[in-house]
């Protein structure tokens, strides 16, 4: 019977504590805070290519927070991001939009500045975005028109210049002036030998 009972006290106490872990790492991983001390910052971008609420806020590529909202705001995309309360600020900080790996994740990273003043936390600060992999390859996939353009261009004018270059009396005319040119030169210097001499 006492056994029994130890048993049930152990294997209680092991799923309190289970319980516990299961839920610190939830929050961990949902970036849930218990505490309310991490600074709001107001970011607004152009693209925010993919990126979602909870992705990562790194300064200087160390995990520092976490993106908190995103809102199309006009022709802007507002996102808020909280950041930890120790990480210092300044007027001058750069907030860009990068990606993390190559599936196309994405952060935003903060370079905190260098200015004597603190970052306005009440402004609306301007982020940049950092061109990935796959905003390269839609760029050159809206080209595409016009790069065939450009190569049936280059094709033409090579095709007038080869048919130009193989006419035959074309090419006797220039061999022809190449020949005189050659004349001339030699009369040119001559001359050129005859008034040194003078």
């Amino acid at each position: 019977m006492k056994d029994e009972r130890k048993t049930e006290i152990k294997v209680g106490i092991t799923t309190i504590l289970s319980l516990i872990v299961f839920i610190w790492i939830m929050a961990w991983a949902k970036n849930l805070m218990i505490t309310t001390d991490d600074i709001e910052v107001n970011i607004l971008f152009d693209n925010v290519s993919g990126l979602e609420i909870d992705d990562e806020v790194t300064v200087r590529g160390l995990r520092k927070g976490f993106v908190k909202d995103i809102v199309l705001d006009r022709n802007m995309i507002l996102v808020k991001i909280l950041v930890d309360e120790g990480v210092d600020l300044r007027e001058d900080a750069e907030f860009w939009l990068a990606t993390v790996d190559l599936m196309g994740d994405k952060k935003v990273e903060i370079l905190p500045g260098n200015s004597p003043k603190e970052l306005d936390l009440t402004l609306l600060h301007r982020g940049h975005f950092q061109a990935d992999l796959a905003s390269m390859m839609e760029t050159i996939g809206m080209m595409k028109d016009d790069m065939f353009t450009i190569v049936d261009d280059i094709k033409i004018s090579l095709r007038a210049i080869n048919s130009y270059l193989t006419d035959k009396d074309m090419m006797n005319d220039l061999k022809s002036s190449l020949k005189n040119l050659n004349r001339l030169t030699g009369k040119f210097d001559l001359l050129l030998t005859e008034n040194r001499e003078l």
